[in-house]
């Protein structure tokens, strides 16, 4: 492994070690989100956008992995099942095509279940989330819904518009940026400075918690996030999809939206397993990119 392969892992170190004074620039992820969508869609044209079964398969299986994990995890307490059910439910991440067009797979396929697994989120998680939870069921579905509809758009429609109104109006100028390989990655690696920040930063500043409480919640993140890629992995051939893509689309999570539907509905100490998640998942797309990176 090269020393250059273990920069993502060295930015995650930086965001928890410098959380204090990085933290205060969170609301900047956002905005980094839609700079890694941006860069993705000036790649990825509405004709790559193809809906294929295995698309609806992978739902399926998101929303079955959700409800086995909520049961099972279920004799271990409410804190434990809910936190199952959401590091399984939460859609797929925003800048998992990113992740994906490092890794020279199809990011068109990947972008395309980003659009339908925050389309099924929007309506699932209200419908579901207030059953397990403890806050918002006396809110109405449809406020609910527009909650989170509200929450994923400004991320993801205006990096839709620019790209392709950039490539529509003026070409040359796409093009050109598109060339540059490395922008992708080093806005990902500031997302993820960022991330980790407001993580260890939250985690620090809520500690009405056990030891006990967070080895069992950091069990099930490691679990969650071990069988979500794995899954990918395998059904891959079987799906006849690329295996890049189908990974991270199952694997790879939107968690900056799955703390705030935790902070909106779950238990107070929920946050804390997505919190884990993160590190397990940055720490896969670690290997994932040294592993599979194309060389430059």
């Amino acid at each position: 492994m090269r020393v250059k392969d273990l920069i993502p892992l060295l930015v995650l170190l930086a965001g928890i070690v410098l959380s204090r004074w990085l933290a205060p620039l969170a609301p900047l992820i956002p905005y980094t989100i839609s700079g890694m969508l941006f860069l993705t869609f000036l790649r990825v044209r509405p004709r790559d956008l193809r809906l294929q079964a295995s698309h609806g398969v992978l739902l399926l299986i998101q929303l079955l992995l959700a409800g086995i994990a909520y049961f099972c995890f279920l004799p271990l307490g409410t804190l434990a099942a809910q936190s199952a059910l959401l590091l399984f439910l939460t859609p797929a991440a925003t800048a998992a095509p990113t992740i994906v067009m490092l890794l020279g797979g199809q990011a068109g396929y990947t972008t395309t279940y980003v659009l339908l697994s925050h389309t099924m989120i929007m309506f699932v998680a209200p419908a579901v989330l207030p059953l397990v939870g403890d806050a918002g069921a006396d809110v109405p579905f449809i406020t609910q819904a527009s909650k989170i509809f509200w929450s994923i758009t400004p991320l993801i429609v205006p990096a839709i518009v620019l790209a392709w109104g950039l490539l529509w109006l003026h070409h040359p100028i796409a093009e050109r940026i598109s060339r540059f390989k490395g922008l992708p990655f080093f806005i990902w690696l500031l997302s993820l400075l960022l991330l980790m920040a407001h993580t260890a930063e939250f985690m620090r500043q809520h500690s009405g918690w056990t030891w006990r409480e967070i080895a069992l919640l950091a069990g099930i993140s490691l679990i969650a996030c071990l069988a979500q890629y794995f899954i990918g992995h395998t059904l891959a051939s079987r799906l006849g999809a690329e295996q890049h893509a189908i990974r991270h689309a199952l694997g790879q999570k939107n968690t900056t939206l799955s703390l705030w539907l935790a902070s909106l509905f779950l238990l107070p100490l929920s946050p804390v397993a997505i919190a884990c998640y993160i590190i397990w998942q940055n720490i896969i797309l670690t290997y994932l990119l040294a592993r599979f990176r194309p060389q430059t």
